[in-house]
């Protein structure tokens, strides 16, 4: 009776509500428009938010038939301290070939095919990628950490870490892992005026590397309306550092982004930060005026060593600058410089729950939780004022099998004593266990978000868009 109440409450939360409170425009007066509006999305305030990308990537990983394990299904902590006399890294097949399970020899040829034309990673980019090496002295938090950092590539379905002692009193650890195919071509029809056609490889000519070029064309007058192109460089120079290139061309619109950070690899580093650039126009017949914003960040964190790993304490500050050009003149917007500092607290580990990877990234669900608190301040050319934001993410196993994870976000600017451009969102994600219904095995995966909005400009929206929870993250 219990598990049918929650199942039909978040069937409730699945209708996504949104409510847009549009008060008078907040411009005393001034025609412009915030440089720094809310983001079109919850997601993409995510992602803007440099502090919280790097925690809860819904990353899963593929298990045996129980339908949920701990991460560390062995414990590390019996080798600590012992030397590491080598490395072995064993690279299984994508697709495993069973010719006694009763498939169609047609299906058993098809998976051979995409086993043939799957690029594996390259073993000396696999090499670079671990936190240990011959002639370590085993930590133990290490590793778990490189397993976690391993599962954020979003390059592999399994992984596991094996260890074994050697005559000498030194140990062997062997890494088993299995890549993902990742080569995707697809078209999609938008409307009777514009269709999209994708190409993505997530794992470029077995380098690790991220690509991703979209085409879009119009099927009736049968011309291009643009494209957009996407390169994502992880680990550059054995440094851990990511370089993130995008490029977005259309009619009336444009962009183009560059960025290099490298993330939270506690405790392996405990210093992050990076540095981006942006680029992004608009004009008719996109909008009524030509307008040019260039937008110029950077950030820096550091985790403290206080706590015992997997939790851990950590303080950061961002900077971001932000000028616009406007054509024709007479219209200003709003440049400024905006900084923002974080407190934040961490505590995850992962879990396999098997069987998501067909309509998730795969099969690795996070289990923990982050508490941030962020302050600000906007210094306007038309406006000043400060910025507070509290965020949230927990996830749990509430029973065996049942999977709750919560999203929460509360963000506002303050003009004096009144709070403008606020917004308050949760995103709850429900996973039931695996359950048989004749010879197939289902799971249920509810989700939803319900976004409230306070005193926005009346030129703005808060939209749902990208959705990072599943495969293709194609628009909602």
């Amino acid at each position: 009776m219990k598990h049918a109440i929650l199942t039909f409450l978040f069937l409730i939360l699945t209708i996504v509500a949104v409510w847009s409170k549009s008060d008078d425009p907040i411009t005393n007066g001034i025609n412009y428009v915030m440089n720094r509006d809310l983001v079109s999305d919850v997601q993409d305030s995510m992602q803007d938010n440099r502090f919280l990308k790097r925690v809860y990537p819904l990353i899963f990983r593929k298990a045996d038939q129980a339908s949920t394990v701990p991460e560390l299904d062995r414990d590390f902590v019996e080798w600590e301290g012992k030397q590491i006399s080598g490395v072995n890294i064993i690279q299984q097949e994508v697709f495993e070939i069973n010719e006694r399970s009763g498939r169609i020899q047609l299906f058993n040829d098809v998976l051979r095919f995409a086993n043939m034309i799957h690029p594996k990673t390259r073993m000396s980019i696999l090499e670079h990628n671990l936190f240990v090496s011959e002639g370590d002295s085993l930590n133990p938090d290490l590793l778990v950490a490189n397993l976690q950092y391993l599962y954020d590539l979003g390059l592999y379905s399994e992984l596991a870490f094996s260890i074994g002692d050697t005559e000498d009193e030194s140990i062997e650890i062997d890494l088993s892992m299995r890549e993902k195919f990742f080569l995707q071509m697809s078209a999609k029809l938008l409307n009777s005026r514009k269709m999209q056609v994708r190409l993505m490889d997530r794992n470029f000519l077995g380098l690790g590397h991220s690509m991703k070029h979209v085409w879009y064309v119009d099927p009736r007058d049968r011309e291009s309306l643009g494209w957009e192109t996407a390169y994502t460089y992880p680990n550059m120079l054995s440094r851990f550092i990511t370089g993130d290139f995008s490029y977005l061309s259309l009619l009336g619109q444009g962009s183009l982004q560059l960025g290099f950070q490298r993330d939270f690899l506690y405790p392996f580093y405990s210093d992050f930060g990076g540095l981006d650039f942006g680029t992004e126009h608009s004009a008719p017949p996109q909008d009524s005026v030509m307008v040019k914003k260039r937008q110029y960040g950077a950030w820096y964190a550091h985790a403290f060593s206080n706590l015992e790993y997997p939790r851990y304490l950590y303080s950061a500050l961002a900077l971001d600058y932000i000028e616009h050009q406007v054509s024709p003149e007479g219209l200003s917007w709003q440049d400024s410089f905006f900084a923002l500092g974080c407190l934040g607290y961490s505590s995850s580990q992962y879990r396999y729950n098997q069987g998501l990877s067909s309509f998730l990234d795969s099969d690795y669900l996070p289990n923990g939780h982050l508490f941030q608190l962020l302050y600000g301040y906007e210094f306007g050319e038309l406006k000043q004022r400060p910025f507070l934001g509290v965020h949230g993410a927990f996830s749990s196993y509430l029973k065996p099998g049942h999977y709750l994870y919560t999203k929460v976000v509360w963000d506002s600017y303050f003009d004096g004593s009144e709070a403008e451009q606020s917004f308050i969102a949760l995103e709850p994600v429900y996973i039931s266990p695996s359950q048989r219904i004749g010879n197939m095995e289902v799971r249920s995966l509810i989700r939803s978000r319900i976004i409230k909005s306070f005193k926005t400009l009346a030129v703005q929206t808060i939209k749902l868009s990208d959705d990072i929870f599943f495969r293709d993250g194609s628009e909602a």
